[in-house]
């Protein structure tokens, strides 16, 4: 992400095509949203997901969940929302080009070298 901020910054100029606009910054390739947590979760050294919830039950749930918290006027927050149900059972694509053509963007980490770096870096760690 810095290295969009930074090209960003060298193509900020009065009539640029990059003025005033928002770019999507991702490694570039398509990812499903259960493959990232799973590829999280063996890097860190722990075990996959192998359990789902149906989207209808984990909003059921999650409205439940809210109308208690609401009732008991419970400053935390609930353990789960609808809108967090939403955005985990809704499958999210970015289309970088726009990045790439303005910006000169190219990803520098592909998503399998990041994953690699993830785990190294977790490896290395004192928990």
């Amino acid at each position: 992400a810095v290295a969009a901020h930074l090209l960003a910054y060298d193509r900020l100029a009065p009539g640029s095509p990059a003025s005033g606009k928002a770019y999507f910054i991702t490694q570039g390739e398509p990812l499903e949203g259960p493959t990232f947590i799973n590829d999280m979760l063996h890097a860190a050294g722990l075990p996959p997901v192998t359990r789902t919830i149906a989207a209808p039950l984990a909003r059921f749930a999650a409205a439940l969940a809210e109308t208690v918290w609401t009732t008991f006027k419970l400053q935390s927050e609930p353990p789960v929302t609808r809108f967090l149900v939403s955005q985990l059972s809704t499958a999210h694509w970015y289309d970088i080009s726009a990045a790439r053509r303005d910006l000169g963007y190219d990803p520098a980490v592909s998503y399998a070298e990041g994953m690699v770096r993830l785990e190294r870096w977790a490896r290395d760690q004192t928990w």
